[in-house]
């Protein structure tokens, strides 16, 4: 049979699109495992993978990440603002949060509380808070609210105790503790 110029002929085997048949689960799963500056960048995929990025349930802002923004030269992105702006686009729970606060940069401790407070309304499971900058990071008893917590690793860090009302942290796991004071209080 010949080809007709100008008209085209289907194959007998439709290829089909895999990326985009993927459940958002699984698409979920894997953006997870990139680095979140890699994640982001999907975006760029197709129109349908656009806002993918905002199912992460990992939100990894940590020494690499940092590292990566100085590299490129623009390190002042890490801001209270832009780190607010990521919580607000995220759509799901966070079940993992890693911040990293480098030696000479400062983040205002009452956005990190609130970031903490938010947090524990969306399921985080695994915190970790490294605080390299001199002076401690004072965390409010907000973080006492992250009941579902299993992981939790701090840093330069002051804790302030817990109402009487906390059950603490019943599904706590794993505790890594670096330098860190407790305020004076009952922590049973």
């Amino acid at each position: 049979m010949d080809s007709t110029p100008g008209k085209h002929n289907a194959s007998k085997s439709t290829s089909k699109d895999i990326i985009n048949c993927m459940p958002e689960d699984v698409i979920t799963n894997i953006l997870n495992r990139l680095p979140i500056q890699y994640a982001v960048r999907t975006s760029t995929l197709s129109r349908n993978w656009r806002f993918k990025w905002t199912s992460l349930n990992h939100v990894v802002l940590d020494e690499e990440f940092y590292d990566y923004l100085r590299g490129l030269g623009v390190d002042n992105w890490y801001n209270e603002m832009n780190i607010s702006v990521i919580f607000h686009l995220i759509k799901g729970s966070i079940t993992k949060f890693d911040l990293f606060i480098p030696y000479d940069k400062v983040l205002d401790v009452n956005s990190i509380n609130y970031w903490v407070m938010l947090l524990s309304k969306k399921g985080i499971k695994d915190l970790k808070l490294i605080n390299m900058y001199p002076e401690t990071l004072r965390l409010s008893s907000h973080l006492f609210s992250c009941v579902k917590l299993e992981r939790l690793a701090l840093r330069r860090c002051s804790i302030f105790p817990a109402q009487p009302t906390s059950c603490g942290f019943p599904n706590l796991l794993h505790l890594h503790l670096d330098c860190v004071e407790f305020v004076k209080g009952n922590f049973g």
